[in-house]
């Protein structure tokens, strides 16, 4: 790789300020090959170092992300687990209801038939009393005025 013009002591792809005596050429150009390595080598560590940091923020992007729908997850399962403890409640209550109805239902046909029971007794005594009574009228009617 040609460094020099030969008509001049400038660099020919550097700086054209950068003058350098034809006596020093050597020692400058080992000099800014070894900036420029330098310069390489400390971009690269630039760029290692932030390809870390990076990763480290997309690490906890990702993790706050996590968390975030962990905890959103939380929420809606606090939410379902409220809303299948009112229905279950609301089901026992209607359960509850619908028991007490059949009970005041059964309770009510047991008095319907208790009265029913009490109404044949009092017929039947009536029967009976009324056939007594005609029994009574025709002994005295057949036995006469004696």
């Amino acid at each position: 790789m040609k460094l020099r013009n030969k008509t001049t002591n400038y660099p020919q792809f550097w700086n054209i300020n950068h003058y350098v005596h034809p006596k020093n050429r050597d020692q400058d150009h080992t000099q800014r090959q070894r900036e420029a390595q330098l310069r390489r080598e400390q971009q690269e560590r630039d760029l290692a170092k932030l390809r870390q940091q990076e990763a480290r923020d997309r690490e906890e992007a990702e993790l706050r992300w996590r968390q975030g729908r962990i905890a959103e997850q939380d929420k809606y399962e606090k939410k379902e687990a409220e809303w299948r403890e009112k229905r279950r409640k609301e089901y026992d209550d209607y359960l509850q209801k619908e028991e007490a109805y059949r009970r005041s239902r059964q309770q009510e046909e047991d008095d319907w038939r208790q009265r029913e029971r009490e109404w044949a007794r009092e017929r039947q005594e009536a029967q009976e009393q009324w056939e007594r009574e005609e029994f009574e009228k025709r002994r005295r009617r057949f036995q006469g005025p004696f």
